[in-house]
């Protein structure tokens, strides 16, 4: 019901109780993001890591926090412990990869995305991350042809279809980038990032 402040105070009840509980520390943590107390939230996760440190809501917790401060810096070291105590599942490592070419990181980008590739064959943002990554250090023919496969072979995938588009139009290819564009829109006929590329 959206009743943080009850929610926190419950969760500190049952902490009362049992200190070592993570799950209700992760809980609390959770509902002081809704809040917006991110450093409670942050000490709450942390707390509950130190008990439990395979606990995977805890890192996500964190990942939330992280995300809306934009902070690229920390996701890519919390990305990498994730992996080291977890294990290399393939979300992590898809979402390493993208932290890497946001960071401007692009030859572990580049080892990164084919990693994502290799475990997650299915997932079109382990080749958009590549291609964005060959493209930064020179390689546009390579980039182009990832870009192309990816939106042909993912043919459902808004972001594969806009951004062989944008490429094409880098490349002032626009006869071709209209057709992705209007593919882009056709998956998603809300989206102003591709009416405006169409238009």
């Amino acid at each position: 019901v959206q009743n943080w402040k009850a929610a926190i105070r419950t969760f500190g009840l049952a902490l009362a109780k049992d200190k070592s509980d993570y799950e209700a520390l992760t809980l609390r943590g959770l509902e002081q993001i809704f809040r917006g107390f991110d450093r409670e939230a942050m000490i709450d996760f942390r707390e509950a890591l130190k008990i439990s440190p395979r606990y995977e809501p805890a890192y996500l917790g964190i990942e939330k926090i992280y995300l809306r401060k934009n902070n690229k810096y920390e996701l890519r070291m919390l990305y990498i412990d994730m992996i080291e105590v977890l294990g290399e599942r393939a979300d992590y490592i898809t979402k390493l990869c993208e932290v890497y070419w946001s960071n401007g990181l692009f030859e572990d980008a580049k080892k990164t995305c084919r990693r994502g590739i290799y475990l997650s064959p299915q997932d079109p943002r382990n080749y958009l991350a590549l291609a964005a990554s060959l493209r930064d250090t020179g390689n546009p023919t390579e980039a182009l042809k990832i870009y192309k496969e990816t939106a042909n072979n993912f043919p459902k995938s808004e972001e594969a279809q806009m951004s062989y588009a944008r490429y094409l139009d880098l490349e002032k290819n626009y006869v071709d980038s209209v057709k992705f564009y209007q593919r882009a829109v056709a998956i998603n006929g809300k989206s102003y990032e591709a009416l405006r590329g169409l238009a």
